[in-house]
């Protein structure tokens, strides 16, 4: 094996790996506190025997266009990679790293895929990222914090997102999908083709921004037990969904501070909106009385919960729209606390019959009515 260790913090107009004998392994190394400059192109070699082990930060400065980066089915493992200079980079294959900062410049896609841990830009250089019909799939979160200068031309790409946060930039995509199973906070007011999640019950848009789509594709919840949270972000503070045409249909929903609008006709059924709701068609569920049950717990816990007094436990707790009782049968010895662990709500509270001296705790969000 021969190795070329980057030691120093390095440049170079371009570099080609495509000539080199490998008749055996033909490495490139350097830890990870190292830079690599590239002005130019860089183009590696397909033969198992080429092995990129360098570690440090790539940043590509070129300000000329016509340069490529052609990775041959190899990986860039270096933390981040930096499009830093003002010209243009097209992909001649496939490319693959850790996180991507795009800084200024063009980004050309070529049709080939991009797979990345994060993809991020913050500046307000002018910057451009044509996708074509790529396919980008990102193991983390993509940030566009900052879209003054930021031009995507989306075409028919496909963007799969595996993170919990993603600020669009205020920017038009064509197909964008998440599919982390945890609670997502979304950025910006953003326009796509289609808008997918598919596995998280919980997401939440930014307050005062709206989200433009032609298919909105979330989960349907199950029962009172099993439902999907829509919210804003910013409590008080609506986020927006426009959709031109169509009907958008979703079932035991909790919309919270989500608007729907653009000519479309929104629906949701066995579903409870909780602040500003305008424009969702909402058909309810029945309204029940919740008892409490069984002494200290948290809110949450529907086995706390029943729908009679000293009844057997409920299969959820309750909603927006339901009264709750706490009385004689509800607690077991004196301190007895009911925690508020989750942003709860009830229709009325009452504690008239309580008995025992419970005490009512919890740091969350409690609405009444």
């Amino acid at each position: 094996a021969q190795t070329v260790t980057i030691n120093v913090d390095a440049s170079c107009r371009s570099m080609n790996w495509t000539g080199i004998n490998t008749a055996s392994a033909r490495i490139l190394a350097g830890v990870s506190n190292r830079s690599l400059n590239i002005w130019g192109s860089l183009i590696l070699n397909a033969s198992a025997n080429m092995q990129n082990n360098f570690m440090g930060t790539i940043y590509f400065k070129s300000d000329s266009i016509g340069r490529n980066i052609d990775l041959k089915g190899k990986t860039i493992n270096g933390n981040y990679t930096y499009f830093d200079g003002a010209g243009e980079w097209t992909l001649a294959s496939a490319f693959t790293a850790q996180g991507i900062f795009h800084a200024k410049g063009s980004i050309v896609t070529n049709n080939f895929a991009i797979t990345a841990t994060s993809f991020s830009s913050s500046t307000t250089n002018t910057r451009q990222l044509t996708l074509g019909s790529s396919i980008i799939t990102i193991n983390g979160n993509w940030q566009i914090s900052n879209s003054t200068g930021y031009t995507v031309n989306a075409g028919t790409s496909a963007i799969n997102i595996s993170g919990t946060y993603y600020n669009g930039g205020s920017l038009a995509y064509h197909n964008v999908t998440f599919s982390a199973a945890t609670p997502i906070s979304f950025y910006g007011g953003n326009t796509y083709d289609t808008l997918s999640f598919s596995s998280s019950k919980d997401i939440s848009f930014e307050g005062g921004k709206t989200q433009t789509f032609n298919i909105l594709s979330i989960l349907n919840g199950t029962s009172c037990s099993d439902l999907v949270k829509i919210k804003t972000l910013n409590p008080g503070l609506p986020a927006n969904f426009s959709k031109a045409s169509g009907t958008l249909t979703g079932s035991y929903l909790q919309i919270t501070d989500v608007t729907a609008g653009g000519g479309a006709t929104f629906n949701a059924t066995s579903s409870y909106g909780i602040g500003n709701v305008t424009g969702w068609n909402i058909t309810s569920p029945v309204a029940d009385d919740f008892y409490w049950i069984a002494g200290t717990g948290n809110w949450s816990d529907p086995n706390h919960w029943s729908l009679t007094s000293g009844g057997v436990p409920a299969t959820c707790s309750p909603s927006i729209l339901d009264n709750v009782f706490f009385d004689a049968n509800s607690f077991t010895g004196g301190g007895d606390t009911v925690t508020v662990d989750i942003a709860a709500s009830c229709n009325n509270m009452n504690w008239t019959g309580a008995t025992l001296n419970p005490y009512f705790a919890g740091f969350q969000s409690l609405n009444i009515g």
